[in-house]
């Protein structure tokens, strides 16, 4: 437990104008402090591999809280409201839906953010979520990644890698091969 490093990482994302980044600094933060590792899933995961900025305004950890750690989140400037845990100065509402992710743990991606470290869960793992929601929905899942995924018959899918970020962050792309016409 770290908590000067989480304080510092909190300090930082206080100061980032972007939401995604803000983000991110959040989330190591809570690394910092946090018995298990949080991981980022849903709207900010999507963010994070699609480059794409996602309108969701929360962001989602999966990781188990125990009612000691939920108090030392009021220490460190979280208030909760409902299901979130806000940080007022840094405009973050952390929400805790789910204690595991619903993939495989060893796909979890690792960044460094400044001085700390942030748990994204797996690309593979985030797309089959966003199936499962998009599929799952009555047409009201908002993924912009799952239609790849339901827009037609397709012979074969492949995926590649586009730099596109700072940091060695790759943007997945879909290659479509529709075969011989």
């Amino acid at each position: 437990m770290n908590v000067s490093r989480a304080e510092e990482l909190l300090r930082l994302a206080d100061a980032q104008e972007v939401r995604l980044e803000r983000h991110l600094l959040v989330a190591a933060a809570l690394r910092e402090v946090l018995a298990h590792e949080p991981v980022v899933v849903g709207g900010t995961a999507e963010e994070f591999y699609t480059v794409d900025e996602y309108h969701e305004t929360d962001l989602d950890l999966c990781t188990w809280l125990s009612s000691q750690e939920e108090a030392f989140l009021s220490d460190l400037g979280f208030e909760q409201r409902g299901r979130h845990w806000v940080h007022q100065t840094s405009k973050v509402a952390v929400e805790f839906p789910e204690s595991r992710i619903a993939g495989d743990e060893t796909r979890i991606r690792r960044e460094s953010v400044e001085s700390g470290v942030v748990a994204i869960i797996g690309v593979e793992d985030l797309y089959l979520d966003r199936v499962r929601q998009a599929t799952a929905d009555s047409g009201g899942g908002r993924s912009r990644t799952a239609p790849v995924w339901r827009s037609g018959p397709r012979r074969s899918t492949s995926w590649t890698g586009h730099m596109s970020r700072p940091r060695s962050r790759q943007r997945l792309t879909p290659t479509l091969d529709w075969g011989d016409p």
